[in-house]
């Protein structure tokens, strides 16, 4: 930890108190500088440093998220109908990772969007998660050769 500080920044009605933390990552050359405008009185420099790590982790997600609801629109327009949607949209990825052993790709859950609509059948549905799992088994045969 290089630096842990409380400072003023900004200008007139802008002006604020802001916490700056300054840390170098293991490998890394630039350093890192963190500066939050949150309530982190109670939070160690570490801490705040681990939590600006695990951010990445979040963002991955997100972004997985957004392909794994591949909507132009949303079901529904309050706030619970989205939950209700995201909520389903992730317990189909869980499901289908454990039938087909990997993370199921964008492909895979507008299938299963389409055969939720009528506009795929279970055959289809069954041929694409059977695809799944025949890529599944020669990525991990190739991961063996290796």
């Amino acid at each position: 930890m290089r630096l842990d500080a409380k400072v003023e920044l900004g200008y007139r009605q802008r002006r604020g108190r802001w916490r700056v933390v300054a840390f170098q990552k293991p490998g890394m050359q630039q350093e890192i500088i963190v500066v939050t405008s949150e309530q982190t009185d109670a939070l160690r420099a570490q801490e705040i440093v681990e939590l600006y790590l695990h951010r990445w982790q979040v963002e991955l997600f997100f972004r997985w998220l957004k392909c794994l609801v591949p909507c132009r629109h949303w079901l529904a327009q309050s706030q619970q109908g989205v939950t209700l949607q995201v909520y389903l949209a992730l317990i189909e990825a869980l499901l289908l990772a454990e039938l087909t052993g990997r993370k199921p790709g964008r492909r895979l859950m507008e299938l299963c969007q389409w055969h939720a609509q009528g506009w795929a059948s279970d055959a289809d549905l069954a041929a694409g998660i059977q695809r799944e799992r025949q890529q599944q088994a020669r990525s991990s045969s190739k991961q063996k050769e290796a």
